[in-house]
């Protein structure tokens, strides 16, 4: 089922808070999935993948699972913002 425009703006809201939350907060900060990171950009999981694998999208390796830092993520979007300007 796909994602409507309500739901992607509370992924990015809830992405952001988790962010806000990081930097608010001296601990280690909640990692994000490849889905969620997937929906906070509004790409398909194999597009984060293929990111990660150029090296364009930083991710954290725990065993096998991947995980990605939410500030990674965003810096990822405000660069391809610019970019797009």
């Amino acid at each position: 089922m796909p994602l409507t425009e309500k739901d992607k703006l509370e992924i990015r809201e809830i992405v952001q808070q988790e962010v806000q939350a990081a930097n608010i907060a001296s601990g280690k900060s909640r990692l994000l999935t490849i889905r969620a990171a997937a929906d906070y950009l509004d790409v398909s999981t194999w597009t984060i993948r293929r990111l990660i694998d150029g090296g364009a999208l930083k991710c954290k390796r725990i065993g096998r699972v991947i995980r990605l830092d939410p500030a990674d993520v965003m810096e990822y979007a405000e660069g391809k913002a610019r970019k797009e300007e």
